[in-house]
C-alpha cells in the first residue's frame, strides 16, 4: 500500500494570506502510470513563509488524528496564533491517492477552521469527495458547514450522531473513522478510513508550530491493506490509534512507545551505518531505555569513537539534528509521505546532496522539503514539478526546464521569477559603512 499528495491547497497560515497551490504531478494519472514528481524542494528568502506550509500539514495533522482537538485549550491556544488574522480563518485541501494491489483510489479532502474575536476555533467547514482518473468529483462522501450536515454518510444505524457541538469541535473524518467495527465496515466506509490514514503518513522532522525546529515524529500505520482488515476484524481500531512524540530537551535522541524498543535497537544500528558515511570515527551507537512509568520509552544514545565515547547530551548540534533527520528519512523508506523542514540546516551540503540523490534515484516515496541548499536544484530538476519558490509576496512559482538552463545558476542571479537574489557584495555598504 503506497499513499502520494497529488496536490495540496492551502491558506491562513501565518503570513500565507492569499491561497497558494502545490502541486506534485506532470499531469493527470491513470491505474497504470502514476506520473508525479516524488521529491520537491520549496525555496525561498527567510521569512517568506516556507515553514508555514510545514505548520499548514502539521496543524492538518493535528485536526483529522486527535479527538476533539478544538477542546484542548493549550493545543488551541499554540494554533489560534499561527491563523493569518487578515482572513480569519485557515483552509487546507488535500487531494491524495493511495494505491492498493495495482488500483488506486483517490480522493480529495478539505477542511476550513474559523477563529472569532476571543480567538477561539471552530470547525466551519469539512468535505470529502471521490475522484475519478481525471480527478473530477464522482460523489461527496460527506460535508458539514457550520455544524450543519450537508450531505450525509451512508451509516449503519446509531453508528453516527451528527450532534451540532460534536461536528463543531471534531473532524467527521475521524468520527466516522472510530465507528468503524470490522472489516465489513472497512469496506464500506473505506473513503473516510483512507482520509484518516492519510494523515498518519505524515512524517514531519525540523518544523514546529513554535518555529523551534524540533522533531515531530509519527509512528503509525505500517501494514498493508490485508494487516488492517485483520486488525479491525479483531481489535478494532487499535492499529490505527496514533503514537505522538515531541522530542524535547537535550538528553534524548528520540521518544518511542515500548512496544516499538526492539523495532529501535535495530533501526539504531541503522543509524550508526548512516552516521559512519559521514564520519568515518564513529564505531558504533548504542541505545539504551528509559521509562517514566508511562507507556513510553525515551532512547538514550551513546555514540562509540575510536578511544573516547559523548552520550547524546553532549554531542555536536550538527550529530542531534543528524538523529532527527535519519528518523525522518528512514520512515520515507517505509513509503510514508514525509515533510522536512530546513533539511540542509546544520549538515554538511555534501552529504544531504548524495542522501537526497539517492531517495530520487532508488526509491519511490514521497518527500517534500524547505531549504536552502541551491546546489539540490541541479539533482531534481529532471523531475516534474520539484522545484517551487515561495516568493516574498507568498506566491508559489514551479521551476519549468526549459533547454540547459541552470536552475541553480538562474536563482543565484535573480533571474527565476520572484527570486530577489541579484546582491553585489557594495550593497551592504549603506548598513554596514559610515561613509
Amino acid at each position: 500500500m503506497s499513499a502520494f499528495l497529488i496536490e495540496t491547497r492551502l491558506k491562513g497560515m501565518k503570513n500565507i494570506s492569499k491561497e497558494i497551490r502545490l502541486s506534485y504531478i506532470k499531469k493527470n494519472f491513470d491505474n497504470s502510470i502514476v506520473d508525479l514528481s516524488h521529491f520537491k524542494a520549496i525555496y525561498g528568502t527567510n521569512g517568506a513563509g516556507k515553514s508555514s506550509i510545514v505548520h499548514a500539514y502539521d496543524f492538518y495533522k493535528y485536526l483529522v488524528w486527535n479527538d476533539f482537538p478544538l477542546k484542548d485549550p493549550f493545543s488551541t491556544a499554540n494554533y489560534a496564533k499561527l491563523i493569518n488574522k487578515k482572513t480569519g480563518v485557515f483552509f487546507i485541501e488535500n487531494t491524495f491517492a493511495f494505491i492498493i494491489e495495482q488500483r488506486i483510489y483517490r480522493y480529495k479532502h478539505s477542511i476550513t477552521i474559523a477563529i472569532d474575536k476571543a480567538g477561539n476555533l471552530s470547525f466551519d467547514h469539512e468535505k470529502l469527495c471521490v475522484l475519478n482518473e481525471r480527478l473530477n468529483i464522482t460523489s461527496v462522501f460527506f460535508e458539514v458547514s457550520k455544524g450543519e450536515l450537508l450531505v450525509a454518510p451512508k451509516l449503519g444505524e446509531d453508528t453516527f450522531n451528527a450532534d451540532r457541538m460534536t461536528l463543531l469541535q471534531n473532524s467527521l473524518a475521524n468520527l466516522i473513522t472510530k465507528s468503524v467495527k470490522d472489516a465489513r465496515s472497512f469496506n464500506a466506509f473505506r473513503p473516510a478510513v483512507f482520509a484518516y490514514l492519510f494523515t498518519g503518513m505524515l512524517v514531519t522532522s525540523f518544523g514546529s508550530k513554535d518555529d523551534t525546529h524540533e522533531t515531530v515524529v509519527i509512528n503509525d500505520f505500517k501494514g498493508s491493506y490485508d494487516t488492517i482488515v485483520r486488525s479491525l476484524t479483531t481489535n478494532g481500531l487499535k492499529l490505527l490509534k496514533k503514537s505522538f512524540s515531541t522530542i524535547k530537551g537535550e538528553n534524548y535522541a528520540w521518544i518511542i512507545n515500548e512496544s516499538e524498543e526492539e523495532e529501535y535497537k535495530e533501526i539504531t544500528k541503522k543509524f550508526a551505518i548512516f552516521l559512519r558515511k559521514l564520519n568515518t570515527n564513529i564505531r558504533d551507537v548504542k541505545v539504551k531505555f528509559k521509562h517514566d512509568g508511562s507507556s513510553l520509552s525515551f532512547c538514550e544514545l551513546k555514540f562509540l569513537y575510536h578511544g573516547y565515547d559523548v552520550d547524546y547530551e553532549f554531542e555536536s548540534t550538527g550529530i542531534k539534528k543528524l538523529c532527527s533527520l535519519f528518523l525522518a528519512f528512514y520512515q520515507a523508506s517505509k513509503n510514508n509521505i514525509v515533510i522536512i523542514d530546513e533539511v540542509d540546516a546544520g549538515v554538511h551540503d555534501l552529504f544531504i546532496k548524495a542522501l537526497i540523490e539517492y531517495f530520487v534515484a532508488y526509491t519511490n516515496c514521497q518527500i517534500i522539503v524547505t531549504t536552502h541548499h541551491i546546489e539540490l536544484m541541479e539533482s531534481i530538476k529532471d523531475l516534474s514539478k520539484s522545484i517551487d519558490i515561495l516568493t516574498d509576496d507568498c506566491q508559489i512559482k514551479t521551476w519549468t526546464k526549459s533547454g540547459d538552463y541552470s536552475p541553480s545558476s538562474l536563482y543565484r542571479k535573480g533571474y527565476l521569477d520572484g527570486t530577489p537574489f541579484n546582491l553585489n557584495p557594495f550593497d551592504f555598504a549603506e548598513v554596514f559603512s559610515e561613509e
